[in-house]
C-alpha cells in the first residue's frame, strides 16, 4: 500500500512544527521524517490551529522566532482546546525568564540555544510518550474500562 505525503501510516505520530523560516522548519522536517515521525509545518498560528482542530496531533514544536505575547496566546489557545497536546518551545536566545513565561503560560517544555538536535529528539520523545499514557487512561476512564 503506498501512502501519499498527506496520508500518514496508522499509529505513525504528526508533528507540527510552527516556524517562519523556512530553513530551519525544513531541517527539522527532515530529521523528523527520518525518525519516523510525520512532520506537518505550519506558517501561521490560523494554520496551527487549523492542524490541531482537524488531525490528531502528537506534539507541537514552536521554532520561537516571534514576539513572546503572540507564543503565548497560541499557547494559551491551544491550552483551552487540549490539555494534552505537548508544546514544546526552541527559544532563539537564551532568555531563562521568557522561558519560564512560557511554562506558566501551556508551554510544556522549552529548549535554550545552543542545542544538539537530538536533546530536541530526546524531549519530544518524552513529552509525546506521556500523552500517548495520558490518552489512553483518559479514553480508559471514558469508557468505564481498565487502561492495561
Amino acid at each position: 500500500m503506498t501512502t501519499s505525503r498527506f496520508t500518514p501510516d496508522i499509529g505513525t505520530e504528526i508533528i507540527v512544527i510552527y516556524s517562519v523560516s523556512g530553513d530551519v522548519g525544513g531541517l527539522l522536517e527532515r530529521m523528523l521524517e527520518h525518525r519516523g515521525y510525520f512532520p506537518l509545518r505550519a506558517a501561521s498560528e490560523k494554520q496551527v490551529l487549523s492542524l490541531h482542530d482537524n488531525a490528531l496531533l502528537s506534539a507541537l514544536i514552536i521554532m520561537d522566532r516571534r514576539d513572546a505575547d503572540t507564543t503565548k496566546k497560541l499557547s494559551r489557545s491551544l491550552r483551552q482546546r487540549s490539555s494534552t497536546l505537548p508544546i514544546i518551545v526552541v527559544m532563539e536566545r537564551p532568555d531563562e525568564d521568557r522561558a519560564i513565561d512560557l511554562l506558566e503560560n501551556g508551554v510544556d517544555q522549552y529548549i535554550l540555544p545552543p542545542f544538539r538536535a537530538e536533546t530536541l529528539l530526546r524531549a519530544l520523545n518524552a513529552t509525546t510518550r506521556r500523552q500517548r499514557s495520558s490518552s489512553r487512561l483518559e479514553f480508559a476512564a471514558r469508557n468505564g474500562r481498565s487502561p492495561i
